[in-house]
């Protein structure tokens, strides 16, 4: 919930952050990041990377769930420098 508004979903959680950023904010999918599949425009000030593998793993197989956020956050560790040299010209 934001409020009295329910954001329940990802596309919801990210219009809150649009509505309220406007054209400095982007998201993208970590994997679409990671394979440069998207440059990140110049007028970008908050990149949100998105990733839905630690909730699907919650939902079907929790046992192996820690290994799959220690795979993720080393994603985020490897995406970060990519995301400030990562600019259209």
């Amino acid at each position: 919930m934001l409020g009295e508004v329910p954001v329940t979903t990802v596309a919801q959680r990210m219009d809150v952050l649009r509505k309220r950023y406007g054209q400095p904010f982007t998201e993208m999918v970590l994997r679409d990041f990671l394979r440069r599949k998207h440059a990140v425009p110049d007028t970008v000030e908050l990149l949100v990377l998105r990733n839905t593998e630690i909730d699907s793993q919650l939902e079907n197989n929790p046992e192996t769930t820690l290994g799959t956020i220690q795979g993720t956050l080393k994603h985020i560790r490897f995406a970060y420098p990519q995301a400030q040299t990562a600019r259209l010209p």
